[in-house]
């Protein structure tokens, strides 16, 4: 909760107990209705559960102690290059790829809600957006959602040579 890690609009501007909980859910203007909510909450609890997981491990890997047993187990070469390997830094890794797995499921669930997948076909979520070929940049402009323009913006950090190697980059290592 200190670190703001719940899906939770009240938990961006406040770290009370009321905002400790993943309560996100699938709003509309008019209130819950629609054939859209089923399957967009399903795609929900879904990132839910993910984000749950992700954010075990990085609890774990940032609050528990070393297993050197472990470490001692797997017989790791010293190739003198600073590499940093075992089941901590594991954790701390796959935490960082299941957050981007959930973008990629947020890029899925907007083209299935808006009928605007992308012309190759493929969401990933830096790169889905794609506006720049055919029609979809009015597409996105009709849509008008902040919360749309918000993701677009993440996506475009994520672009960001700059972001991405601050993003991506651990002790001079990919992670």
């Amino acid at each position: 909760m200190k670190n703001n890690l719940t899906l939770s609009e009240h938990s961006l501007y406040c770290p009370c107990l009321a905002s400790a909980r993943d309560d996100l859910t699938i709003p509309s203007k008019t209130g819950l209705k629609g054939d859209f909510i089923v399957p967009m909450e399903m795609v929900l609890n879904r990132l839910k559960s993910e984000f749950s997981f992700s954010r075990k491990l990085y609890y774990e890997y940032i609050e528990k102690e070393s297993n050197y047993s472990e470490m001692h187990e797997s017989c790791f070469s010293e190739l003198l290059n600073n590499e940093i390997l075992g089941i901590d830094v594991e954790k701390l890794r796959t935490s960082f790829r299941v957050c981007f797995g959930i973008l990629d499921r947020i890029g899925a669930a907007i083209c299935d809600l808006y009928d605007i997948h992308p012309p190759n076909g493929l969401v990933y979520f830096p790169s889905f957006w794609q506006l720049d070929n055919g029609n979809r940049r009015e597409k996105f402009n009709k849509i008008k959602s902040p919360g749309l323009l918000s993701l677009y913006s993440i996506a475009t950090d994520l672009n960001d040579k700059k972001t991405a190697s601050y993003l991506f980059i651990n002790h001079g290592e990919m992670i």
